[in-house]
């Protein structure tokens, strides 16, 4: 777990999100919520008390939630989910669980964009032999046996072959692994 990483690019755009008027509307969908691990809870009516309790997935949504206090109002609203528990090994697996977050990049996010899913359509639209298959998600292609993996070109080196054949500067774009 971390403490608040201050207003990096995440954090600005949740704060973003609370500022705008049609935005902090959708702020429940847009966000992944709070997870709070407690070994103490007790429901009496409608309320729920909780001590002894630990946000454990949540952080930065809570500290840019309450720095924009003065911007919240009943539509902004967030997931909370609270687990109760007293057994240490649950309470661990939760906390590795919730923050095993797997980084998406600006680049991961564009290929939802019309021109990768009509590309993504080109690529399957050719006739073997000559056909490639344009890999617009990450690992789209690695459990279909179906393709071979030769025949599988990512973004980057689609980009670097781009940048070789049409502008005629193989070395323009840096080679990366992929």
């Amino acid at each position: 777990m971390r403490d608040f990483q201050g207003y990096n690019g995440v954090n600005a755009q949740i704060r973003d999100t609370i500022r705008d008027e049609i935005g902090h509307r959708r702020f429940a969908v847009l966000n992944n919520g709070i997870t709070i691990v407690t070994r103490n809870l007790r429901v009496v009516g409608d309320e729920v008390h909780i001590r002894d309790f630990q946000v454990v997935n949540g952080c930065q949504t809570c500290h840019v939630l309450f720095d924009e206090r003065s911007h919240l109002n009943n539509d902004v609203q967030v997931s909370v989910r609270v687990v109760h528990s007293a057994d240490e090994n649950v309470i661990t697996g939760i906390i590795a669980a919730t923050n095993r977050q797997t980084a998406v990049s600006e680049e991961d996010l564009s290929t939802r964009e019309d021109f990768h899913k009509q590309l993504e359509d080109w690529f399957a639209a050719q006739d073997a032999p000559q056909r490639l298959f344009y890999e617009r998600r990450s690992k789209q292609y690695a459990a279909r046996q179906d393709v071979e993996k030769t025949r599988v070109i990512n973004r980057s080196q689609l980009t670097r072959a781009y940048a070789a054949m049409f502008l005629g500067e193989p070395s323009a774009v840096a080679t990366t692994r992929t």
